[in-house]
């Protein structure tokens, strides 16, 4: 299904994500901590912003859908936890589950929320999500 408006600065977020992703699969052990830290003053900030913003619109919708709910939030725990760790083999881990998670919010939760919503249906939850912060 084609992409609705209002989720398109998220999907455009997940794409940015991905890339990361493997940027950082492709880091010898040895250059991960250089790799992290390029990370740490653009990525990881827009990450946080992206999880809050997530959480304030989407949550909302999805009262029908206690399993996306829940997968979203447990997602957003373990990715945030992993961001802070310092192991590399966190960081590898953290890698690996962000493209699992955009895979999920892409295929599961997105897709879900445009059937159940439609396009203006978002655009105005959207709103709504916007105005309380």
């Amino acid at each position: 299904m084609k992409r609705f408006e209002a989720l398109k600065p998220l999907s455009r977020d997940h794409h940015r994500a991905l890339s990361v992703a493997a940027k950082i699969a492709r880091c010898a052990d040895g250059e991960l901590g250089d790799c992290w830290a390029s990370l740490e003053d653009s990525f990881i900030p827009s990450l946080q912003s992206h999880f809050d913003e997530e959480e304030r619109w989407l949550l909302p919708l999805l009262g029908a859908e206690p399993g996306l709910r829940r997968r979203l939030l447990s997602d957003h725990r373990e990715l945030r936890d992993l961001m802070a760790a310092k192991a590399i083999e966190a960081r590898r881990a953290f890698a690996d589950r962000l493209k699992a998670h955009v895979r999920f919010e892409e295929q599961e939760l997105f897709e879900w929320l445009q059937r159940a919503y439609g396009a203006d249906g978002l655009l105005t939850a959207r709103g709504k999500g916007n105005e309380a912060h």
